[in-house]
């Protein structure tokens, strides 16, 4: 912990507007035009209009200056139908001239030690901090996140790598697409499931999301209108949130963004919840309208991040 004097103070508070111009200086120091964070729209969004409510700021002030800092995000964490109360850890960063000594980050996160407002903090880590959080701090990892891929266009793809094997795909590209696209209206009308943008009802929504929190276990709380927050609203990244139906029941849903990154289009899932009561047909009938509407739109693949240990992992 670094000693309170004029230089450098720690001062926990809530982010308001009044901070938003602090935050898009002080992260453009560090990743220059990244609209993540310097966008302010976004970090208005981000950091006040949640659902949960305005991020707690634990801010490192040089005289009246904050020159460091790290957001806590409120989330609520359904354990076996109790809530409790717990943070995400974002966007932590300190000037580049105050970042010696290290005490200056170091003390920031050992503040969080000392929150009495929630039960527990998450925080994700990069390649930078990585070594900071495991080495130093001597935080567990409790899970980490798995890529999983399923391409949907081989010639797009390949020819990222390789001219021959981008010819061989061109031969098989065509009837590899036909086949998925065969197999996915297949399986939509052996199953009756229907995806669709038509909303159930607050009551439907929430009775299946308690339900699937008993079952599959611990998740952060999951509403419509924090799902209209999250994916709606967003300045940057909203996504198409679809519904899925079993005859007239409402069974689950999927969230899905078109994304471009090196050259290749995705089709990326981006959050779920789906009764643990759907058969193993009907789960990869749900994969396969992800799949059809990749293709239809022209991407490259499907894309998705999970805890591969999670049970509502290995559902879907």
């Amino acid at each position: 912990m670094i000693k309170e004097h004029n230089l450098y103070r720690l001062v926990l508070e809530k982010f308001d507007k009044h901070k938003v111009n602090n935050f898009v200086n002080l992260s453009s120091l560090e990743y220059d035009d990244l609209p993540e964070v310097v966008n302010k729209k976004h970090i208005i969004w981000k950091h006040i209009s949640s659902t949960n409510g305005a991020s707690t700021g634990i801010h490192l002030y040089c005289n009246s200056e904050i020159v460091g800092r790290i957001l806590l995000q409120p989330k609520l964490l359904n354990i076996n139908g109790r809530y409790v109360a717990i943070a995400i850890a974002t966007d932590a960063l300190v000037h580049p001239k105050h970042r010696r000594p290290i005490g200056n980050f170091l003390s920031i996160v050992k503040k969080m030690d000392n929150m009495s407002d929630f039960d527990f903090i998450l925080h994700t880590s990069n390649e930078v901090s990585e070594g900071i959080y495991k080495k130093i701090l001597k935080i567990k990892n409790p899970f980490s996140l798995t890529g999983y891929i399923t391409p949907v266009d081989l010639h797009a793809i390949s020819k990222k790598y390789s001219r021959i094997l981008a010819l061989a795909a061109r031969l098989v590209n065509k009837p590899y697409r036909l086949s998925l696209v065969l197999f996915c209206k297949a399986l939509k009308i052996v199953t009756e499931l229907k995806v669709t943008d038509k909303e159930p009802n607050v009551q439907e929504f929430d009775a299946l999301c308690e339900r699937n929190a008993l079952h599959y276990g611990p998740e952060i709380k999951r509403s419509k209108e924090n799902l209209k927050w999250r994916f709606s609203d967003s300045p940057l990244w909203k996504g198409e949130i679809l519904y899925i139906y079993k005859h007239i029941e409402f069974v689950g849903y999927i969230v899905i963004r078109h994304v471009k990154i090196n050259g290749l289009e995705f089709t990326v899932l981006m959050d779920y919840s789906i009764s643990s009561e759907l058969s193993l047909l009907e789960v990869m009938s749900i994969r396969a309208s992800i799949i059809e509407k990749s293709i239809k739109k022209g991407d490259s693949a499907v894309f998705t991040l999970a805890n591969s240990h999670a049970k509502s992992t290995k559902k879907i």
